[in-house]
């Protein structure tokens, strides 16, 4: 569980500093790691997005105070603080399902990324779609890498 919540802090970090986009390429490790063993898939997934998300997604306490909505004060801080946890169960709860189905069904460690871009395409199809804390935005700086 630890691995989970270190490995998705860590990936949350480059989106905050974007300059630590290679830390990206170790980052997933432990998180894979841990998932090879099949107990608690869904709890793993879970801690790992919910982590992710929760560095990912603090630019929402930038929005204090609200006064483009005419929300001031402990009312603007109380909502942003629930926006926040609101993403947090939602892409942590989607991720946790998704790493249960994969845990359950596929097993194969050699399509993980497979399974990963389809937690991304999931989590970004409709109105809740939030494409903030993908693994592709935190590398527009070298697209050189990309490209390869």
């Amino acid at each position: 569980m630890i691995l989970c919540v270190l490995s998705g802090i860590l990936t949350g970090l480059t989106f905050v500093f974007k300059d630590l986009c290679f830390l990206n390429l170790i980052s997933l490790i432990p998180f894979i790691l841990s998932i090879k063993e099949p107990r608690r898939s869904f709890l793993k997934g879970f801690l790992y997005f919910a982590s992710l998300n929760a560095v990912a997604m603090c630019f929402f306490y930038n929005m204090h105070p609200m006064e483009f909505m005419a929300i001031t004060g402990f009312k603007s801080l109380l909502l942003i603080f629930l926006m926040h946890l609101g993403v947090l169960l939602f892409e942590g709860a989607i991720g946790g399902l998704v790493i249960f189905l994969f845990d359950k069904y596929i097993k194969t460690i050699w399509l993980f990324p497979v399974v990963y871009c389809f937690y991304e395409i999931i989590t970004s199809i409709g109105e809740f779609g939030l494409t903030f804390s993908h693994l592709y935005i935190c590398w527009y700086k070298n697209l050189l890498f990309i490209l390869v």
